[in-house]
């Protein structure tokens, strides 16, 4: 798709921009995320700031609570897919929620997904007058925008590109394999399998379970065949005596 520009206004530019686009490429949508009368855009990235819809509560830009994502994707108002192009906000200890999210993404076929704000901590490696390494942002170069806080260090990785608990939680958000589990009696349960990719079908895949009791483990084993079809599920009986 093409993107029309990001937080910059509204106005009869990006209509021509959006007319543009079309006569240059006729195979490609394009995006943004201002959601006026003119609705200047095939993808909508978020809502215009005023917007007085019944149901929707907050009147964001952006960053959508879960209901009112879930309003605009079952909202006649909101007429075309949705693609929020920020979302998140991965500063300090973010992203705990992302799993929520994923969900509608699978619930609403509006809802084409998001982008997170955003990958990389935005610091510079620099040294002390004592020689020490860090890295420095904002304040420790003069800036005056955002005094020392740490509103540049809002990555899913830090800036050497390494990684912690952020990024962690976006791989197994993201994962296309799902697994819920259902105690039918004490011994038997029920394994759902949600294969959410679009080829592949499981068959050079395995699944190991273990069963704790009190925080130790009583039980484990392997299931060697998990083969479900894509974009489907499967149901599997597992004996799990507690």
């Amino acid at each position: 798709m093409w993107s029309l520009g990001n937080e910059a206004g509204i106005g009869p530019n990006f209509t021509a921009m959006h007319q543009l686009a079309h006569k240059l490429d006729p195979t490609r949508p394009t995006h943004y995320h201002f959601d006026t009368p003119d609705r200047s855009c095939d993808i909508l990235g978020g809502f215009y700031r005023n917007v007085a819809t019944e149901g929707y509560k907050e009147g964001a830009n952006r960053y959508l609570s879960i209901p009112n994502l879930e309003f605009a994707a079952t909202s006649d108002h909101f007429d075309r897919p949705i693609l929020m192009n920020e979302f998140c906000h991965a500063m300090g200890n973010a992203v705990g929620n992302l799993t929520e999210y994923v969900q509608l993404f699978d619930k609403y076929p509006k809802l084409v997904g998001v982008c997170i704000w955003d990958w990389v901590d935005q610091g510079v490696l620099t040294k002390t007058e004592d020689g020490e390494s860090y890295y420095g942002f904002d304040g420790d170069f003069g800036g005056v925008h955002s005094g020392f806080t740490n509103f540049c260090l809002n990555g899913l990785i830090f800036p050497d590109r390494t990684y912690g608990g952020k990024l962690t939680e976006v791989k197994a958000a993201y994962s296309n394999i799902w697994a819920d589990l259902k105690q039918n009696n004490k011994k038997e349960a029920t394994i759902t399998i949600h294969n959410k990719n679009v080829f592949d079908e499981l068959k050079d895949k395995c699944m190991d379970w273990t069963l704790y009791k009190d925080g130790q483990a009583i039980e484990n084993k392997t299931v060697s065949d998990i083969t479900t079809p894509s974009q489907w599920k499967r149901v599997l009986t597992c004996n799990m005596e507690i």
